[in-house]
């Protein structure tokens, strides 16, 4: 990030700029290499906060338990819980809580639809002509 980035950053002003640079023990106007650092850090760390806010569902309110995916799914929370520390169902995580988006579900759906033409399939074995299906 340029200097001039950093100086006509959101995230600062220019008189925040300058009161920095006053706490570091330096003139205003000429701030010093910490004050660029701090300021970019800061930068940085704000566009990350936006990001991930816009992320961020809009209301808890849209997010299911697993008690109630388990519900819907016919599956035990407790699978479900354990699949999605795993990594393997998509999934956000509140503290210690696993909660699920209407997106997690939706694409929940897609994965199991597509494990399921996978494991129906049917294995042609061009040297005996036989064939056999995947369980």
């Amino acid at each position: 990030m340029t200097d001039d980035a950093v100086r006509t950053s959101p995230a600062t002003s220019g008189a925040e700029f300058d009161d920095i640079a006053s706490a570091l023990g330096e003139q205003p106007g000429q701030e010093g290499e910490h004050t660029h650092s701090l300021m970019a850090s800061l930068a940085a760390l704000t566009d990350a906060i936006r990001d991930l806010v816009s992320r961020t569902p809009v209301s808890p309110d849209e997010l299911l338990t697993a008690d109630q995916l388990g519900t819907l799914f016919r599956l035990s929370p407790r699978t479900l819980r354990d699949l999605a520390a795993a990594k393997q169902v998509p999934h956000h995580r509140i503290g210690k809580h696993y909660r699920f988006s209407r997106d997690d579900v939706a694409e929940i759906l897609a994965i199991t639809k597509q494990r399921r033409r996978q494991s129906h399939r049917r294995t042609f074995h061009p040297f005996d002509g036989s064939a056999t299906r995947n369980q």
